[in-house]
């Protein structure tokens, strides 16, 4: 039989009312709190029996402190005079618990501890929220989705970056609901304290438990996208993260709460847990790499991340001494697959470039939507419309170009798949078409298994001169 209980409560801190009333519950069902932290609250088997609780707030207490200081001590010894026996401080938060049903409240004025929650709510919530909220808007813009034109496609093909995508909205959205949350609870017991007397008003947290249970679901979802995209390395990348996580967590909080009993001074315990918590993320991080390089170093996975790409500058332009700045990139996802080649090379007298993408798309019903913002962002780039060119010469049925800034812009589409070229270099139909020739021969020799290429079955390829 266990003896001890683990769960993740939603109960802001602030809400003594809804804490209180569960607190009792639990113990009419025979199990007492033992430890409250940020992340999950401890229970431990006992009797079932009717408990009182009650809660007093201290702003000046904080997790690491290892002695009550001595007001705190004082109201300690007060309480225990009162028959209000201390169950357990967690930081700001004093529980305590008595069997007499008719004990005497702890506290008797009731708008000066909703005044005293607020300062503890400005202090730590606000704070820890706001630091919270400013680190997913630096994030967001260190990976470019605040900018106005972002490809809508690249993100789709992504199994790191949409979701990443998805999950810090989600961050940013939970915490402007965790901040109106308490300012609506606040305004609502204030008047009901100016009014009645008493605060007996709850926080509504309804919207908040099913936005986090959403957060949970697109957890989920991140890893069967990344199962289904065939993209095995992050699978395991991904696992990897979901079981080092919650070590980063308990791990230093275990540390923190031993330091405690072991009496160790609050700046000391500070410093260690800190230190500690970066050393066991730079271990688990590490780990976490190390592990997937290690099965990708000995081949257990076979991904067309690793395909030679079909074309570069020395296929077009015949070209020598040269000095070449060349980057790839590949992104897949259940929805679409994308391969990226981007070329600089820097002759005696010219400089040109050879950029291009190639987007495989993996559901049918998604194609028109693929053409369309490929045609809707090449719009907002160049400010103008491209216009349907000859198809025959890139072996196609469908072609838009355009000319702009000492570019053309091809946008060709095949039957399952867009290619998007961009070029410095001035292209001849015998270059159009030996170009075609080196994709469409790319294409049937790395997919022939899983798509079959019909004659002039329409590619999309975007050129840039």
């Amino acid at each position: 039989m266990k003896n001890k209980k683990i769960r993740i409560e939603y109960l802001p801190l602030y809400d003594k009312t809804a804490i209180i009333e569960h607190l009792e519950k639990m113990a009419s069902k025979g199990w007492l709190v033992d430890d409250i932290n940020p992340y999950f609250w401890t229970y431990k088997k006992i009797e079932p029996q009717q408990l009182k609780f009650d809660i007093s707030y201290y702003a000046k207490s904080t997790r690491f402190d290892s002695e009550p200081s001595e007001e705190l001590q004082n109201l300690y010894d007060l309480c225990e005079h009162n028959n209000w026996r201390l169950l357990l401080s967690a930081s700001q938060l004093q529980i305590f618990v008595t069997d007499k049903l008719d004990a005497i409240p702890i506290n008797t004025e009731p708008l000066l501890e909703l005044e005293a929650i607020n300062k503890i709510a400005k202090k730590g919530l606000f704070i820890s929220l706001g630091v919270f909220f400013m680190m997913a808007l630096w994030w967001l813009s260190i990976f470019h989705f605040l900018r106005v034109e972002f490809d809508i496609i690249s993100l789709l093909a992504s199994t790191s970056k949409l979701p990443f995508f998805v999950l810090l909205l989600m961050v940013i959205t939970l915490t402007i609901m965790e901040i109106i949350n308490y300012f609506v609870w606040y305004s609502r017991a204030k008047q009901s304290v100016e009014t009645g007397g008493v605060n007996e008003v709850k926080a509504k947290t309804l919207l908040v438990r099913i936005h986090t249970c959403l957060f949970v679901i697109v957890i989920m979802l991140v890893f069967l996208n990344a199962l289904f995209s065939g993209d095995n390395l992050k699978v395991v990348h991904y696992l990897l993260v979901f079981i080092t996580t919650p070590l980063i967590v308990w791990l230093p909080l275990k540390l923190q709460k031993w330091f405690k009993e072991q009496k160790v001074g609050k700046g000391e315990n500070i410093l260690f847990t800190l230190l500690f918590s970066l050393f066991v993320m730079y271990v688990l991080v590490s780990i976490l790499f190390s592990v997937g390089f290690t099965l990708l170093d000995k081949g257990n996975f076979h991904s067309n991340q690793f395909l030679e790409l079909p074309l570069w500058v020395h296929d077009v332009r015949k070209i020598e001494n040269i000095d070449r700045e060349i980057r790839h990139s590949y992104d897949t996802s259940a929805l679409f697959e994308q391969f990226k080649h981007r070329e600089t090379v820097k002759t005696k007298s010219d400089s040109l470039m050879l950029n291009y993408t190639i987007t495989n798309v993996k559901i049918a019903s998604l194609y028109d939507f693929c053409e369309n913002s490929l045609l809707s962002k090449i719009e907002k780039e160049y400010g103008q419309k491209p216009e349907q060119g000859d198809a025959d010469v890139w072996q196609t049925q469908k072609l838009y170009q355009l000319k702009a800034e000492q570019k053309e812009v091809y946008l060709i589409c095949y039957q399952n798949r867009i290619i998007e070229l961009e070029t410095s270099i001035e292209l001849s139909t015998e270059d159009k078409k030996r170009i075609a020739n080196r994709f469409n021969s790319w294409w049937q020799e790395n997919f022939s298994d899983k798509s079959e290429l019909p004659a002039n079955s329409g590619i999309t390829i975007v050129a840039y001169y």
